[in-house]
């Protein structure tokens, strides 16, 4: 029981940092966005999917057992795998920018990866980057509940 009152005080502590630099890193996510895309118009991109890694952000570094060099690795790879995401989101959303009206396709996959890089991403890569850790973690509250 103590692990999981360690696990949440953890991850609570970190979630308070991380969110207090949430402005932070959505305005260097955005730059870094910008810069990749050369344009000035992802700038006024809703779907911006900076607030989808603080979730990662905080599991990763919350997660016992984790190396220090694989905690660096999953992070970068996290933040990569988002700002690619999203310059996919930008190929698909930019032609909204020159008509009045967004069609159909372009809010369905507004609204799809806003869904899928809030809600589900951060957990699958978290599960992807910690699989053995969170197993071991869930194995051990397991065998102490049966005691």
């Amino acid at each position: 029981m103590k692990k999981n009152w360690r696990f949440l005080a953890k991850a609570i502590a970190i979630s308070v940092v991380v969110f207090a630099a949430l402005p932070y890193i959505e305005t260097c996510y955005q730059y870094a966005l910008m810069y990749i895309t050369s344009t000035q118009e992802s700038k006024n991109l809703s779907y911006v999917s900076a607030p989808g890694l603080c979730p990662f952000f905080i599991f990763i570094l919350a997660t016992p057992k984790l190396s220090i060099r694989r905690r660096i690795i999953a992070l970068l790879s996290g933040i990569t795998i988002f700002l690619t995401l999203d310059l996919l989101m930008t190929l698909v959303w930019l032609p909204y920018f020159q008509t009045t009206r967004p069609s159909l396709r372009n809010m369905g996959s507004h609204y799809g990866w806003y869904v899928i890089a809030y809600y589900i991403l951060p957990f699958v890569m978290w599960f992807g980057f910690a699989f053995r850790q969170i197993e071991e973690f869930f194995r051990g509250i397991t065998a102490e509940n049966s005691q």
